[in-house]
């Protein structure tokens, strides 16, 4: 299972955001087991989004990994810094279509 993540940025707010992820990253992979497949800058559209696709077990997966991620020290340091940062934020989630390479 996947979850993909759009984050719009407020503008010029890519390198504190850029910064504060790699903690919430570390915190993800190896505290929650969480896969960071994809994190990637959009070059067209709306500038200063971000996307990213996490590899998941499962639905609670997801869940066990964001009380992790809360319970953890560094987060209200990291979640202050990402709440000036992100202007908006959707989450989704979905399995590979039966045609994706290693389905």
């Amino acid at each position: 299972m996947f979850t993909h993540v759009t984050v719009e940025l407020k503008y010029g707010q890519t390198e504190t955001f850029s910064a504060a992820m790699a903690g919430v990253v570390k915190i993800a992979t190896e505290a929650a087991g969480w896969e960071l497949r994809e994190a990637l800058f959009q070059l067209d559209g709306r500038l200063h989004t971000v996307r990213h696709v996490w590899k998941l077990r499962d639905l609670n997966h997801y869940a066990e990994g964001i009380a992790k991620l809360t319970a953890h020290p560094d987060f209200p340091a990291l979640a202050a810094t990402l709440g000036e940062t992100i202007d908006r934020e959707t989450i989704s989630f979905a399995v590979a279509a039966p045609y994706a390479p290693n389905a």
